[in-house]
């Protein structure tokens, strides 16, 4: 016996879904082996026992064993020494009873099996559901990455442009508002300057000639 995957067993060329039913095939296939060793096919009586005693007593549940009986029961069918109303006809009920309780073999390892991909198919969902959620986290860290680096660029433009125009302003001959402001503040000092003189002038000739209010006093 020998199993050709996971679902199916094969016995004698036959393939059954349940290895109780592969079981069964393999006693059967020893006992017609055991059974052809020691039957002479040349007394049709001694087959016709053999053949009625296996139909009542059910031993073949297999289409292994009722292959057997079929081949017994058309060798004596053809046999001119066997009354054909002595050959009784195959029953196949055993069959059905075993299908019956294969059947609730059969529900039982499909719910094991239902419950396995169940288990699988849940295991395969997380593992996607983890793989998105890593790959959602690379490429949030990505993007992060791109951010900093993007600021840190414009930075550092900006630093260096600041220190560009600080040494515009200390290197450049050219005049900036503050070298504005600074002239304007001179020359409002110069006019203030001269103001103050010129006052200090008018009142040092008018004390001298005694000139009050414009007027010269007699």
């Amino acid at each position: 016996m020998r199993m050709s995957n996971e679902k199916n067993y094969v016995v004698d060329g036959y393939v059954f879904e349940t290895q109780r039913q592969a079981e069964q095939a393999r006693r059967e296939v020893e006992g017609i082996k055991y059974t052809k060793e020691t039957l002479n096919m040349n007394e049709p009586e001694a087959v016709l026992n053999v053949y009625n005693r296996i139909l009542r007593d059910k031993i073949f549940t297999t289409p292994i064993g009722y292959a057997f009986l079929r081949e017994l029961q058309e060798y004596l069918i053809a046999s001119p020494a066997i009354v054909n109303s002595e050959i009784h006809p195959i029953d196949f009920s055993p069959v059905v009873e075993q299908v019956k309780w294969d059947d609730k073999e059969s529900m039982r390892i499909n719910k094991k099996r239902s419950v396995e991909n169940y288990k699988a198919g849940q295991r395969e969902l997380r593992q996607k559901q983890r793989l998105r959620k890593q790959e959602e986290t690379a490429r949030g860290v990505a993007q992060y990455r791109k951010k900093f680096r993007l600021s840190l660029v414009m930075n550092l433009l900006l630093v260096m442009a600041i220190a560009a125009m600080f040494l515009m302003v200390h290197f450049s001959d050219v005049p900036t508002i503050v070298d504005y402001e600074n002239k304007l503040i001179d020359r409002y000092e110069e006019w203030d300057r001269q103001l103050t003189e010129r006052e200090q002038k008018i009142e040092e000739y008018e004390e001298k000639y005694h000139i009050i209010n414009g007027y010269e006093q007699p």
